[in-house]
């Protein structure tokens, strides 16, 4: 399947912008790509890949939704809080 490429694509994705994301942009977790969630504090490559996977089955709809994903507990989410925020894709519409 897909899937496996997709994860060694990720794995081998560029390195973090940076470790305190120093333009701070505050990310939407439901559209940031691999290597803006590596820029996250407490984020490396096994818990950005958890949170890309998770919101692939469903979408964050709050961010204590990230307390679901595999390797992040309160206090993380706490250090996460003012870095992120959670917006739900929106689908693209095509005019004819």
């Amino acid at each position: 399947m897909l899937q496996p490429l997709i994860l060694m694509l990720m794995l081998g994705a560029s390195q973090p912008i940076s470790a305190s994301n120093t333009n701070h942009d505050i990310l939407n977790i439901n559209t940031a790509k691999y290597s803006q969630l590596l820029g996250l504090p407490g984020i490396g490559r096994k818990r950005a890949l958890s949170i890309v996977l998770y919101r692939q089955r469903r979408a964050f709809r709050r961010p204590v939704d990230l307390l679901r994903v595999e390797g992040i507990g309160k206090k993380l989410l706490k250090r996460l809080r003012p870095h992120i925020r959670v917006q739900e894709r929106k689908a693209q519409h095509t005019n004819p």
